[in-house]
């Protein structure tokens, strides 16, 4: 654990505050948002850890990625997982390392999921590599109790489950190991409320969710409109979504798999259509929101990861004709310049 952790948080939390607020006034919107909801540090925050694995003169070594020294020997890395996933991450050290001579890796990921503590582990190993690699999956499996499924996509090994099983306000969300999920353990339940409340006091028919990823937002709003319409272009997060849609029993949910672009080209939308958006860290391209704006749906809700590229969404937004009725902004991504933000818009 670093030393006076919380001390560099207080203090990284203040920059990247003074930040954000320096953004929103340069662009007029400096009462929208004064402060970000801080993210618990200090027994791990991450969902997500990944690992590198080197071999010099008959040793092997490990490597982790801490978001304030960088590159460090893996064991220093560990504090930006819960206790129970560090303990997993030094159980699958011991058995690569044992099998390292019949299964070299170059490295690893740990899932940990939410609300249950249960993980997944995805091994890196290079393309057309021969060795007992299934054999070290079903060794890992057998051996770290919390371990549901190893993958090895370069070999297209695949044991155990596929789908890691978070549980978010009572509701089972599956998520391939492939597709995103949100990564922090904390916030992502506040994250998913400060959503939910931000729309009550809209009036909508129909909800177009746009880069709906595993279904979280759409199986969250379920009960808000009739019908909802999700689409993403990754066909492990539309395949996640569609298995939720069918374990909660969902009928008035339909997720498609294709580019939002495509997507919009076939579907008009309405005055009473609430279009959510939750883009990658690149943000709306200016095509899908001028294809939105000009057929004038009175609620907008965008989710974002990177405030850069969200403020130049939202002056687009605002050269289209809607205003900013709110923003809150979330630390998901503790150390870093990422950023999550709610915004709401309406015509």
């Amino acid at each position: 654990m670093i030393k006076n952790l919380q001390d560099i948080y207080t203090a990284y939390l203040k920059e990247k505050t003074s930040v954000m607020c320096g953004q929103l006034k340069k662009l007029e919107w400096g009462d929208l948002c004064s402060s970000i909801c801080p993210s618990p540090v200090e027994d791990g925050f991450r969902n997500r850890a990944k690992f590198k694995i080197f071999y010099e003169n008959n040793h092997i070594r490990i490597m982790g990625t801490d978001p304030i020294q960088g590159e460090v020997p893996a064991e220093e890395s560990l504090w930006i997982i819960p206790e129970w996933g560090r303990d997993c991450v030094r159980e699958v050290y011991k058995i690569i390392t044992d099998r390292y001579q019949k299964c070299p890796v170059d490295g690893f990921e740990i899932q940990l999921t939410h609300g249950r503590m249960e993980c997944h582990i995805i091994l890196s190993v290079k393309k057309g590599m021969s060795g007992f690699y299934e054999e070290l999956a079903a060794a890992m499996i057998e051996n770290i109790s919390r371990l549901k499924g190893v993958a090895v996509p370069s070999l297209k090994i695949e044991f155990g489950e596929l789908f890691l099983n978070h549980s978010i306000f009572e509701l089972d969300i599956l998520a391939h190991y492939l597709a995103f999920f949100q990564s922090n353990i904390h916030l992502t339940p506040k994250l998913i409320q400060n959503v939910s409340s931000s729309l009550k006091k809209g009036s909508f028919k129909r909800i177009i969710d746009l880069y709906c990823g595993v279904g979280l937002f759409s199986l969250v709003l379920r009960d808000r409109a009739a019908e909802i319409l999700g689409v993403d272009s990754s066909k492990w997060a539309v395949e996640s979504a569609i298995i939720n849609r069918g374990h909660l029993d969902l009928n008035q949910i339909k997720f498609n798999c294709t580019s939002v672009e495509k997507f919009l080209d076939a579907l008009p939308l309405s005055r009473d259509d609430l279009i959510f958006l939750n883009p990658p860290r690149q943000g709306v391209s200016p095509v899908v929101i001028e294809t939105i704006a000009s057929q004038r749906p009175r609620l907008i809700c965008l989710v974002s990861c990177f405030l850069e590229t969200h403020m130049c969404d939202l002056k687009l937004w605002e050269d289209s004709g809607y205003s900013i009725r709110s923003l809150s902004a979330f630390d998901m991504f503790p150390f870093t310049d990422f950023l999550e933000t709610v915004t709401v818009l309406e015509s």
